[in-house]
């Protein structure tokens, strides 16, 4: 802004310094300009990802509400379906009552 006003007072003289000192800050609000446009540019990508994460964090904890509804209910099979909507809560996806935990082995005598 201060440039701008500098860029009007000097363009009002007709002396040699005077226009060499307005070509000067026409060369510097330029560069500013560019500045300013790739700032803004960076800026608005950013807030882009920020909403972004945003959205998906709501995602998750409207995934993470129903599955934890549907347990309260005793629905697993909704609840199961609730926790594959979104891909971190297929780590919290319950376990039915009739289906025993996973072992790391298949060999019983490893085990």
């Amino acid at each position: 802004m201060q440039l701008q006003i500098e860029r009007v007072s000097v363009a009002r003289e007709s002396d040699a310094v005077s226009q060499e000192r307005l070509s000067k800050l026409d060369a510097e609000l330029a560069d500013l300009k560019e500045k300013s446009a790739h700032l803004k540019t960076q800026w608005q990508a950013e807030k882009t990802a920020i909403l972004g994460i945003g959205k998906i964090k709501e995602e998750l904890e409207a995934a993470r509400a129903a599955m934890a509804d549907a347990e309260r209910r005793g629905d697993l099979q909704k609840a199961r379906r609730a926790a594959l909507r979104h891909p971190d809560g297929a780590r919290q996806a319950p376990r039915g009552r009739d289906r025993p935990p996973r072992r790391r082995c298949r060999s019983t005598a490893a085990c």
